[in-house]
């Protein structure tokens, strides 16, 4: 089920008064992540397993993952007052054993009242309290698909798109498309890519309307653009 941001924002306000002061981790962490995942309309079971069997890097021992999504998250819960930052190395010990394309992207740790993430790939750390979900709800865009994916402007995907939008403007001025309609129609088409990245709509919804909703030879794909563009209007 994709939700909204607006959606998934009210969920997690609920989600953060609902747990904020809950501590028996024994009895009700299961119960936490399930909630955890459900926020963002994620049937936790379809993506993630509890209490993965893997072993420690450092010592050897078998041990078990409390949440593992393959190739996405790493998430470890803990009792009340814990050390979480030490809950973090503790996850991280993982790594060494766990199949390379396996590897998670974010690990997460929680002892209910508060929550720390952390990007496997740039370090970059967050620690809020639980009841504050809401307002780093951006930070877990990758548990949707609607990560906004930053390159620098040199970057060959960039160079790429600049291209490709370059030569459509000169092909549809070749064809005696007016100038301002021509600028006009490009913004568009930027917006709709630039809303996608940043979850306005559903990741890839633009490109998957024209390809199952036009003529496969393209002969409609000016009517339904004027059609979609004059709803995006209202």
């Amino acid at each position: 089920m994709m939700l909204s941001p607006q959606e998934i924002k009210s969920r997690a306000i609920q989600f953060g008064q609902d747990w904020k002061n809950e501590t028996r981790e024994r009895a009700e962490k299961d119960s936490f992540w399930n909630a955890f995942f459900n926020v963002f309309g994620i049937d936790r079971r379809k993506k993630a397993v509890f209490e993965k069997q893997a072993k420690r890097f450092t010592n050897k021992q078998g041990g078990f993952v409390d949440v593992f999504w393959k190739g996405q998250l790493l998430a470890e819960h803990k009792s009340a007052g814990e050390n979480l930052e030490k809950a973090l190395t503790q996850a991280y010990d993982y790594f060494e054993t766990i199949p390379q394309d396996e590897l998670p992207r974010f690990v997460m740790v929680s002892d209910f009242k508060h929550m720390v993430l952390e990007n496997v790939e740039t370090q970059e750390r967050h620690r809020f309290l639980t009841e504050d979900l809401h307002q780093h709800i951006h930070l877990f865009n990758f548990m949707t698909g609607r990560e906004v994916v930053r390159y620098k402007d040199e970057d060959p995907i960039n160079i790429k798109a600049a291209g490709r939008l370059g030569d459509l403007s000169k092909a549809l001025l070749e064809n005696g498309y007016d100038e301002y309609a021509n600028k006009l129609f490009l913004v568009r088409i930027m917006f709709l890519c630039y809303a996608e990245d940043i979850g306005i709509f559903d990741k890839d919804h633009f490109r998957w309307c024209l390809e199952q909703k036009t003529n496969v030879d393209g002969s409609d794909v000016g009517s339904f653009l004027t059609q979609l563009f004059r709803v995006l209007n209202t």
